[in-house]
């Protein structure tokens, strides 16, 4: 599947799944969600803050956050730019 489609389908379902690396609490995948235009607020405010951007674009508590390994978080973290980014350029342009 090419990167466009499976952004077309992560657009679609509303979120991408990522594999964990080491299990965390039970989960072996984590959501990675595309954010509704009401959030893209709170996506500015923590563009560069990976723990909580991670825990803006998933399900994780804060605990299982601070649980994810290095890799884990910096893939979620990036994952969660991919999906948002162009839809908060788009809101950004029009304000």
């Amino acid at each position: 599947m090419t990167d466009e489609n499976k952004n077309n389908a992560a657009t679609f379902f509303g979120y991408e799944e990522i594999a964990l690396q080491r299990e965390i609490n039970g989960k072996k995948t984590v959501q990675v969600k595309c954010l509704p235009v009401r959030r893209l607020c709170e996506y500015a405010a923590l563009f560069t803050l990976e723990p909580e951007m991670v825990g803006l674009c998933t399900d994780l508590t804060p605990e299982e956050v601070d649980m994810l390994s290095t890799e884990d978080s910096g893939r979620i973290f990036e994952k969660a730019h991919e999906l948002n980014f162009a839809p908060f350029s788009a809101w950004l342009n029009r304000k």
